[in-house]
């Protein structure tokens, strides 16, 4: 409401820029990839101070926040969303104070917030379900197992499906793309189809009726699904021209 000139904008993009680095960060293992340690060295220096005696940052806290790089470990899947949470609140104080919003103001448009938010839940709700169902079934793994052969376009087909499916990363690349690589014989065509799989990976989460994002930014904006199918059928079909090019050229050198 009102004049927009008179909104400055870069304070928020300053501190979205900020946690998206810190998401980054906290997300990449960093020791255990690329063996940087800097990370975790800071954080056991940081835990470590004292004023005295007596410890800056009480053992609860720093056991409970893990380094940099530390968020999304085997051991610690689960806490990374946690994490996430944690950093999005202490990023929506920010904003708060930043804008100087009153305290109602800001408890009026999270109630807003929730509420719109509401039928995107339901519908993620719905598609983990279905990926809980699916994995757990194992009717897929049997389906590709029983094909019995590599293909590049029935795989590439049946990897869709599973994506379908499967809507989260970890269970797509178990359940899914592990069992089409199982297929591959000739080890020479792993390169390429590890760039068809990320290919058909990146064309479900633009198009997939159960990709996340796609369900997010959808119901967020208010955007028909149909809709959606009809503005970017173009891109996508240059995007399977691509992937394939690109298979192919892989296959061949």
């Amino acid at each position: 409401k009102g004049s927009y000139k008179d909104i400055k904008t870069w304070p928020l993009i300053v501190i979205l820029s900020f946690t998206f680095i810190i998401l980054i960060l906290g997300m990449v293992p960093w020791k255990s990839l690329f063996n940087i340690d800097v990370f975790t060295k800071f954080h056991t220096w940081l835990t470590g101070l004292k004023i005295g005696k007596v410890a800056i940052f009480p053992t609860l806290i720093s056991s409970s926040l893990p380094a940099l790089g530390e968020w999304n470990t085997t051991s610690n899947l689960l806490a990374s969303y946690v994490y996430m949470s944690m950093l999005i609140i202490f990023v929506t104080i920010l904003i708060a104070l930043v804008n100087r919003l009153k305290f109602n103001e800001v408890i009026d448009n999270f109630v807003e917030g929730a509420k719109k938010m509401i039928p995107v839940v339901a519908l993620i709700t719905l598609a983990y379900t279905v990926l809980v169902c699916a994995y757990n079934n194992g009717f897929i793994e049997v389906i590709i197992s029983n094909y019995g052969k590599f293909n590049y376009v029935i795989s590439s087909l049946l990897a869709f499906l599973g994506c379908i499916l499967n809507v989260d990363t970890i269970w797509i690349m178990a359940g899914v793309f592990e069992n089409v690589i199982n297929l591959i014989t000739d080890e020479s065509i792993f390169a390429s189809v590890a760039v068809l799989l990320q290919g058909v990976y990146g064309v479900f989460q633009l198009v997939g009726p159960t990709s996340l994002i796609l369900i997010i930014g959808l119901s967020y904006l208010d955007v028909p699904y149909t809709t959606w199918l009809k503005y970017i059928w173009r891109f996508v079909i240059v995007l399977i021209i691509l992937i394939a090019a690109i298979t192919a050229l892989v296959t061949i050198l």
